[in-house]
């Protein structure tokens, strides 16, 4: 299971933009949110 974080995105959602990462896990956006950590993963 690979994963993937953009970190200081600018994420657009219904007319309300907001700044922070996106947590991609096999293909699908699992998380949006200000600092994501993922546990075993240097930041």
């Amino acid at each position: 299971m690979a994963a993937t974080i953009i970190r200081n995105a600018r994420i657009v959602n219904e007319g309300v933009i907001i700044d922070g990462d996106i947590l991609i896990k096999d293909n699908r956006i699992e998380r949006v949110g200000g600092e994501i950590s993922v546990p075993g993963r240097l930041q």
